[in-house]
């Protein structure tokens, strides 16, 4: 996909942990420690010629974030948006995804459309989030990002 300037459009994934960089440890149980780069390996993305930039900030479980932590993330996606960034995927924990959507609608100040999503499973369990559905966010067009938000509901 080419952006306004004939380039082609550059997607930024942001990890801030949880369940969808999550793996089993010697202990029994599992703990955020993939990068962002490391889910993505197992997608198949050279179809959409985009050029993902795997950004990893934290490693966090969800319930971990930080007011704070929402206020940088949210001015770390208005410098991605300054660098010519196409959009941004924020993968994170389920248990504060709202909160965060919900900061980043009212804390960053981006024309970029920004999809918060996450993982009810680990990435080694079978049928994980990541192989079926983290491309999804990557091929939608630039939209408004409320409207990528309704669509992705359904």
């Amino acid at each position: 996909m080419i952006d306004r300037h004939g380039s082609r459009k550059r997607i930024a994934v942001v990890s801030l942990g949880g369940t969808i960089t999550m793996t089993t440890q010697a202990s029994g149980g599992v703990v955020p420690s993939l990068t962002s780069k490391d889910p993505l390996a197992t997608l198949a993305l050279a179809e959409f010629d985009l050029e993902i930039e795997p950004i990893t900030l934290k490693k966090l479980p969800g319930a971990h974030l930080t007011p704070q932590g929402l206020v940088e993330l949210a001015a770390d996606i208005d410098k991605l948006d300054a660098d010519g960034y196409a959009g941004v995927v924020v993968t994170q924990g389920t248990d504060t995804i709202e909160e965060t959507a919900f900061a980043l609608d009212h804390l960053a100040t981006r024309a970029i459309p920004i999809v918060v999503t996450g993982a009810m499973r680990s990435a080694q369990t079978i049928r994980a989030f990541a192989s079926r559905h983290a491309s999804k966010p990557m091929a939608a067009s630039p939209l408004d990002s409320r409207a990528n938000l309704k669509r992705d509901r359904r």
